[in-house]
């Protein structure tokens, strides 16, 4: 290996997706789609992230959030590159997807993040 490529590798950026949603509940479909974006683009990790307190949908007509958190911890258990944050479960009021791409952007200031959902 020549000394510019031990050079890009060791100070490669890690490439992480956010998968948002409601995952009311999280199902295969969710899963099936985090693989192919993480597979077939290459990224090192897919991180999960349950909207608490969506505005667009009503209250009454879904699970409570940290159900729901609690669901998508287990439905992706098993996959060693998938992660599930509590982000929007920490942060009071509803949950805009803009508002977690900016803490997102914050947090993980050293990496290259793109966002599905």
């Amino acid at each position: 290996m020549e000394l510019n490529q031990i050079k890009n590798e060791s100070f490669k950026k890690p490439r992480i997706v956010i998968m948002g949603g409601t995952f009311n509940p999280p199902h295969i479909a969710h899963l099936i789609c985090a693989e192919e974006v993480y597979d077939r683009l290459k990224f090192d990790k897919v991180i999960f992230i349950p909207s608490a307190r969506p505005p667009h949908k009503n209250a009454d007509d879904i699970i409570d959030p940290y159900h729901r958190h609690m669901m998508t911890l287990l439905a992706t258990a098993d996959n060693n590159h998938f992660e599930v944050s509590k982000i929007e479960l920490d942060r009071p009021g509803r949950s805009y997807t803009i508002e977690t791409v900016k803490r997102n952007k914050k947090k993980y200031i050293t990496i290259t993040l793109k966002y599905i959902g």
